[in-house]
């Protein structure tokens, strides 16, 4: 059996993790990766957090691709 182990440093993921928030408006289903050089570890950290909070509410989570869409800003 094997597993992918991914280490993270906590501060750094809960920093990444505040902005994802930010981002989302506080809303947890709105999270989405970080743009950027932040992406790939911003994704191993949302899913992370979805997989812990969101586990119940979220049977089938949409994939994760390199392209993300962020709103508008006005």
């Amino acid at each position: 059996m094997s597993s992918a182990i991914h280490c993270t440093n906590g501060h750094n993921s809960t920093a990444i993790l505040k902005q994802m928030m930010a981002r989302a408006d506080y809303v947890t289903t709105n999270m989405r990766p970080l743009p950027g050089p932040l992406f790939h570890k911003s994704v191993h950290i949302l899913q992370n957090f979805l997989s812990g909070v969101m586990h119940e509410h979220r049977p089938d989570p949409a994939p994760v691709t390199g392209r993300t869409v962020s709103p508008a800003v006005s």
